[in-house]
């Protein structure tokens, strides 16, 4: 757990979100998952369609431990380590209605250190989060659950989802090794958006957009 905090921590106090990857041809958006992928702007709907029959043939892969060897994932001895990191925007629209949250992330970080997909798992009030993730047993639970049941968002929800997923997709990182060579890993980690850090007693300041 404090390994994740760290990495939410060192991700969220980097630069912010340059440019909106929504609209972008290098990504595509799966609004109906949550999902965003990066994709080669030259083979764009051959990406697009590959991704969506992997989609539809088996559910979300789950971050593997260091000794899970399955589905191509390696094990890994180092993890990955933020390189250039961006930090999500806390969209006014939220912002201005003081709603506040939590966003668990999963991606997919490849043996270059380019996040290649990453999706919103699932999305929990402040004051949810607080409380299960200080109980690892809880958060793991919560965790398994949310990779196997689809979970739906409000649109005020999606937003955030969306900034945390724009963030984690443009974010760069060192790759994973094992045995001194770099190889793919997921990672899973919550993004907090808190309306006033400096008088809330559960999270430190830079854990906030």
């Amino acid at each position: 757990m404090k390994s994740i905090l760290f990495l939410i921590i060192i991700l969220l106090s980097g630069c912010s979100v340059k440019r909106n990857v929504f609209h972008n041809p290098h990504f595509f958006y799966d609004d109906k998952n949550y999902t965003i992928i990066r994709v080669n702007p030259e083979t764009r709907n051959e990406d697009i369609a590959e991704y969506l029959k992997r989609k539809n043939e088996k559910k979300i892969t789950p971050p593997p431990s260091p000794s899970d060897t399955s589905k191509g994932i390696k094990a890994y001895d180092t993890p990955p380590k933020p390189k250039r990191i961006v930090k999500p925007v806390y969209p006014s629209e939220v912002k201005s209605i003081g709603y506040q949250g939590t966003v668990i992330l999963q991606f997919l970080i490849d043996s270059t250190g380019v996040v290649k997909k990453a999706k919103a798992l699932t999305f929990l009030t402040h004051e949810n989060y607080y409380i299960i993730s200080k109980n690892k047993t809880k958060y793991q639970k919560l965790l398994k659950q949310a990779r196997e049941t689809k979970r739906e968002f409000n649109e005020i929800e999606e937003l955030l989802a969306k900034s945390a997923l724009a963030a984690a997709i443009q974010t760069e990182f060192m790759p994973a090794y094992h045995e001194g060579k770099p190889v793919p890993v997921w990672v899973s980690f919550p993004v907090s958006f808190i309306l006033d850090y400096k008088k809330d007693k559960h999270f430190p300041a830079r854990l906030v957009p």
